[in-house]
């Protein structure tokens, strides 16, 4: 196994409070019906957040991106995804602590334009929730009856105002 997927699979079991906040946003199609992965390794690096289908990376930044070091090192990373034609979005993670909408708007923004969808036109069979999200029996959803049809979740976690718009 390779070093990169080996650091892929830790990074996964140890996210930090931004990227659990993130997550659970743009998890199983629940992001305007757009599938992402988490800490997915392209080439030498892992990224926080990829979307295959807009080749869209989202990577949430703490304190230890602000040093020369980690700056040079980011410009130099995101050179390479760059002739990958990834295209990186990156966010500190007190921006997503204090704008989330600003931050999911961001996100959206960049999707549609890469993809060519809109949130009005989501993928048409968003994956249903499983077992291991539906948590303890006390925080328990649900699944609709087989006969009842599946509705779209709202975009971002938050209230569908019925306008795609994102909350």
């Amino acid at each position: 196994m390779t070093r990169n997927i080996q650091l892929a699979r830790q990074l996964r079991r140890t996210p930090t409070w931004a990227e659990k906040t993130l997550w659970r946003e743009l998890r199983n199609r629940r992001f305007a019906a757009f599938k992402f992965r988490r800490q997915y390794p392209v080439g030498p690096y892992v990224l926080d957040f990829f979307c295959v289908a807009a080749k869209l990376a989202a990577e949430l930044d703490g304190d230890p991106h602000g040093t020369p070091r980690q700056q040079a090192h980011d410009r130099e990373r995101d050179a390479y995804l760059t002739k990958q034609r990834i295209r990186v979005l990156r966010f500190w993670n007190v921006e997503l602590k204090d704008n989330r909408e600003g931050v999911m708007t961001t996100i959206l923004t960049e999707l549609e334009k890469r993809t060519g969808k809109t949130a009005k036109n989501p993928h048409p069979d968003p994956l249903p929730y499983t077992t291991r999200e539906r948590g303890t029996n006390s925080e328990r959803r649900s699944s609709p009856p087989s006969s009842a049809p599946i509705s779209s979740p709202p975009l971002c976690g938050g209230e569908d105002t019925g306008e795609g718009a994102v909350r």
